[in-house]
Formats: structure tokens, C-alpha cells, sequence
């Protein structure tokens, strides 16, 4: 799973941000010291772990007066062509929303 977490635009480049790293996070929150192995755990850990990433993402760049947006995307999101095309749809589409400074 890739996180993409934020868009700048600083000096006219378009910056997309991609995190990972959920899993980690969840375990930490849940306490545990290894990570987990079965897929139901793995699950857990990062649907915990994902809410820490984005809180992360968004105070900081809030403190910048930037929006932060999240989009969520598996290997099939990019390898099947339909939803390819609706992934590429968002991202662009968030892209057009110029949400950076000097915007």
C-alpha cells in the first residue's frame, strides 16, 4: 500500500509526497515488538498506523498553510488499466487544485 500524503507546489515544481510505513506505526500504537505476520494483524496494524501517518501529515503541513490530501493505492490500483486511469484521474485532478503557497 502507498500513501500519497500531500502536494506542494514550490518554485513551479509540482512535489507529490509518497509514504509508507503504516504497518510500523500500528505496531508501535498497539504496543507490539515484532512485526505481525498473519494478514489479519498486518490489516490491523495498518488501518491503526495510517490514521498516525496522516494526523503526522497534516499538523505538519497545516503549520505551513498547505492542504494535505491522501490517496490510498494497492499494485492493482496501477496494473489493472481502469483503475490506473481513475488513479491517475485523482492524482491529476488534485494537481489541478494548486493548493500550494503563491498559489
Amino acid at each position: 500500500m502507498v500513501a500519497t500524503d500531500c502536494y506542494l507546489n514550490v518554485g513551479g515544481h509540482q512535489v507529490v509526497l509518497v509514504t509508507s510505513g503504516s504497518v510500523a506505526e500500528g505496531a508501535i500504537r498497539l504496543g507490539w515488538r515484532e512485526r505481525p505476520h498473519s494478514l489479519p494483524q498486518l490489516q490491523a496494524a495498518a488501518a491503526i498506523g495510517q490514521m498516525g501517518l496522516v494526523r503526522g501529515w497534516d499538523l505538519a503541513f497545516e503549520k505551513a498553510a498547505l492542504q494535505a490530501a491522501q490517496v490510498l493505492l494497492t499494485h492493482d490500483d496501477l496494473s489493472d488499466r481502469t483503475r490506473y486511469l481513475n488513479a491517475r484521474s485523482t492524482l491529476s485532478t488534485l494537481l489541478e487544485l494548486r493548493r500550494g503557497p503563491g498559489d
